[in-house]
């Protein structure tokens, strides 16, 4: 089986990580390990897993209508249904405010993004594309310029209603200052350039002497070992290259919080000996 962001080498020679089921915050692999979901499944899980009222959704809407297409003029009521909340929640003045203020003066370029064959290829304002209409999968905003998540889809339509009934920007505010001043007290790491991110979103650059202009030999995979640590101490991250990022659901305690930043620290603390090992043998050499 082919899996996308993954070697070909990988899917031959090594064994995935096969994920059996998902509880709150925390997803369990097929031989009962535990993980701390700090990715949210890929951005999206926002609730968690397994919450009983998004389960309670979908099984309503499985047996009453699984999918129909809104090609033809052709629709269903959770589509309209969805629409009219939307449309309701996310006036112009809204959403201008939450999600389209530019609050670094720097130029907006590469802010269009899917793994699609027309939004993967928009890049940035260059064509002079900006987005009118947001999408929501739970309760996670992201602009759309493509049909790429139709309304139409009956089942993530009445999922996305559901989420849209619950108010968890409290929640929010209350765990993302201890997240984000959790993990970037760790920035004076020699290993680390920047740790940057806002809210519940972040993201970590590994370098070597805290200098952007000295990035680590791609070979060494730095990225790559302390997202292996942070499995192997029970948590999942995004791996690119060699940075690593976390966007946790939104439903943490503040427990899992501290353990989220406990387990990032284990798992830099390794890094970084792992490092000073490839240092001794690149001077040996």
């Amino acid at each position: 089986m082919l899996a996308p962001f993954t070697a070909g080498w990988q899917s031959n020679d090594l064994d995935p990580l096969v994920i059996e089921k998902s509880e709150g915050s925390y997803v369990y692999d097929i031989n009962g390990k535990k993980y701390l979901d700090a990715l949210a499944g890929l951005w999206c899980t926002s609730l968690g897993g397994n919450k009983p009222r998004l389960v309670a959704s979908a099984t309503e809407q499985l047996n009453r209508l699984p999918f129909y297409h809104s090609f033809w003029n052709r629709t269903t009521k959770p589509s309209l249904d969805l629409a009219k909340e939307l449309l309701e929640t996310l006036t112009a003045s809204k959403m201008a405010k939450a999600f389209l203020q530019i609050v670094d003066p720097k130029p907006m370029t590469p802010r269009y993004h899917g793994s699609t064959l027309i939004a993967a290829s928009l890049p940035g304002d260059k064509f002079n594309i900006k987005p009118e209409l947001v999408s929501v999968v739970e309760e996670r905003p992201f602009p759309l310029v493509t049909c790429q998540l139709q309304l139409a889809l009956s089942l993530m339509d009445s999922l996305t209603l559901a989420t849209l009934e619950r108010n968890i920007l409290d929640q929010v505010n209350r765990i993302a200052p201890k997240f984000q001043d959790g993990v970037k007290a760790f920035s004076d790491s020699p290993i680390i350039g920047e740790i940057r991110g806002t809210g519940l979103i972040l993201g970590t650059e590994f370098v070597d002497n805290n200098s952007p202009n000295d990035p680590f030999p791609p070979e060494w995979g730095v990225g790559a070992y302390f997202g292996a640590q942070c499995e192997k101490e029970g948590m999942l991250v995004r791996v690119a290259g060699d940075n690593i990022m976390m966007c946790p659901p939104f439903i943490m305690s503040p427990e899992e919080v501290g353990e989220l930043i406990s387990k990032h620290g284990k798992a830099l603390r390794a890094t970084e000996e792992r490092v000073k090992e490839l240092k001794s043998q690149h001077k040996k050499q």
